[in-house]
């Protein structure tokens, strides 16, 4: 006979602590509960899976009398059930301590979860020459005509505002120039939307047959 109050007071665990683990020992039919709600009986379930060899192996003594072999076997039997007893007391904070531990290494370490996962030094650097080298792309110009020379983008930025027959009239129009003048600029796509765009329209315009029109 015991009570939650008298497991916690042996075990240190709080009385709801010992009601979950019991719920759960009753449940997996570990043990089994009788009696009050106050206090209650406590058998462990399969009783002898907990017993050595040694423990459960009994010689057998041939008695003369039946008289004293009765005795002897209900002596035997009282101390069996008193050693069970306290076999179930000893063991019940044992399975208690099982127990928590495997509730304990389920349970998730915070300070692992909060930690932030650190990037590998090789990916970090290889993600930073990534980044470098789309930037060089938009800077590295291009040959469009043997004198003509621009990024990809801003080729790009032209055709999307005058189409592409009338961006490459314009880089036709400035590589004339230049070959035939020897004409230098340090931008050439500053050069075509300064001039270059107007003197193509004024001649688009003269010829009223310009697709451009």
């Amino acid at each position: 006979m015991t009570s939650r109050r008298d497991i916690s007071e042996a075990t240190g665990l709080s009385e709801r602590s010992v009601r979950t683990i019991l719920d759960k020992l009753e449940n997996t039919g570990e043990i089994s509960r009788s009696g009050a709600k106050r206090n209650s009986i406590l058998t462990l379930c399969n009783y002898e899976s907990y017993q050595s060899e040694d423990t459960l192996k009994r010689p057998n003594q041939n008695e003369g009398s039946d008289q004293i072999k009765r005795q002897k076997t209900t002596k035997r039997n009282k101390a069996k059930t008193t050693k069970r007893e306290k076999d179930q007391t000893s063991i019940i904070p044992g399975l208690l301590d099982d127990l928590n531990e495997n509730i304990d290494e389920k349970r998730p370490n915070q300070n692992e979860e909060k930690r932030p996962k650190k990037t590998p030094k090789n990916d970090q650097s290889t993600y930073k020459k990534d980044i470098v080298n789309k930037n060089k792309e938009k800077y590295i110009k291009e040959k469009f005509a043997d004198y003509v020379s621009m990024t990809r983008a801003q080729y790009e930025t032209l055709v999307n505002e005058r189409g592409q027959e009338f961006a490459d009239a314009c880089i036709d129009k400035l590589n004339s120039y230049k070959g035939s003048r020897g004409k230098k600029y340090k931008d050439d796509y500053l050069a075509i939307r300064n001039w270059v765009i107007g003197e193509v329209e004024k001649t688009l315009f003269q010829n009223s047959n310009s697709p451009f029109i």
